[in-house]
């Protein structure tokens, strides 16, 4: 197998994070049809590393929403600047929490699988993998695992620093990222939700 340089590699993760075309598990389409329904939580991507361990911000300018949609099914809502949303419809409780998988296409389509694991703490991992294998969950969707991530990212409130600290208060005490106190008490992420 030809492997190709880690900068192409990491351009593709870049491109397929910020909006690849799904091939499983999900859909791209307008931000405001993608999430129909009621907000339970907002995440951004922070500390992203590539598989030996270096900074790649290539993901941070997204925003991760979790939708309670109208027949209770939780979904996950990615908006990227520039790009159509993502809506993940693919989950399953894993332990603590929900993991969210889709099969996304790189534009020079290279399949990566996306792993979006919610705890329910409130705290968050996103995870890139070229190389995984997978199972089809009864009722549809998969379940997929993989070795190791090509690129892996802590998802946070978007009031939090990297490091996981509340952002500084202004003098009235709001939060200088204002908009989402929904993320600010412990999420229950597998109410409704189905396997």
């Amino acid at each position: 197998m030809k492997r190709r340089p880690l900068a192409l590699v990491l351009l593709s993760v870049a491109l397929a994070a910020c909006g690849g075309d799904p091939i499983r598990g999900g859909k791209t389409g307008e931000s405001r049809v993608a999430r129909q329904g009621r907000d339970v939580a907002t995440f951004v991507p922070t500390k992203c590393v590539d598989a030996r361990g270096a900074p790649s911000p290539v993901v941070e300018r997204s925003r991760l929403t979790l939708v309670q949609r109208r027949d209770e099914k939780l979904v996950l809502v990615e908006e990227t600047p520039g790009f159509d949303a993502l809506l993940v419809d693919n989950s399953f409780e894993d332990g603590g929490g929900r993991v969210f998988q889709v099969i996304t296409e790189s534009n020079d389509g290279v399949p990566l699988l996306r792993e979006f694991r919610l705890a329910k703490s409130g705290a968050g991992k996103l995870a890139v993998a070229r190389d995984w294998s997978s199972t089809s969950l009864r009722g549809g969707g998969f379940r997929a695992s993989y070795r190791q991530a090509i690129l892996s990212c802590a998802l946070t409130a978007p009031g939090e620093s990297a490091a996981g600290v509340p952002v500084p208060k202004t003098a009235d005490g709001a939060s200088l990222a204002a908009a989402d106190a929904s993320t600010a008490a412990p999420l229950a992420i597998d109410a409704g939700a189905e396997e």
